[in-house]
């Protein structure tokens, strides 16, 4: 009888340190906002937010689906950021998609853009890429 009631005890410390949330890692903060090409919504892409190790940043990558000029980590299996310096790495298609480019063709190649993510939720400023 001791003997299954140290396993109990065993088990259900287990069982409370993974409710609390022991391994849940750093925290991260949601991101949203809007993304034009040339003054027009992007149709379809994604947007990676890659630690700026160049800037001493480290931490988890974040990323986000772009549908009609609009981007939220909350959304379409996007990952948040942890926040601080990272380098938003922009993908942008026309969004028509075709047998050999199932998300459509490239509107341009894709380019990073330095940014500074708060450690909150928050919607980010617009993000206009020109052309070069």
């Amino acid at each position: 009888m001791p003997f299954r009631r140290s396993v109990s005890l065993l088990l259900v410390a287990g069982l409370l340190a993974v409710a609390s949330g022991c391994d849940r890692g750093p925290q991260r903060f949601h991101v949203w906002g809007k993304i034009t090409y040339q003054g027009q919504p992007i149709p379809a892409g994604s947007v990676t937010f890659d630690p700026d190790i160049a800037a001493g940043a480290d931490g988890p990558q974040g990323f986000a689906i772009i549908k009609n000029g609009e981007y939220d980590t909350r959304k379409d299996g996007g990952i948040a950021p942890v926040g601080g310096k990272y380098v938003a790495r922009i993908y942008a298609t026309d969004g028509m998609p075709g047998p050999e480019l199932p998300i459509g063709k490239p509107l341009f190649p894709e380019r990073a853009i330095p940014q500074e993510l708060p450690k909150q939720d928050t919607e980010l400023p617009p993000i206009d890429i020109p052309r070069q």
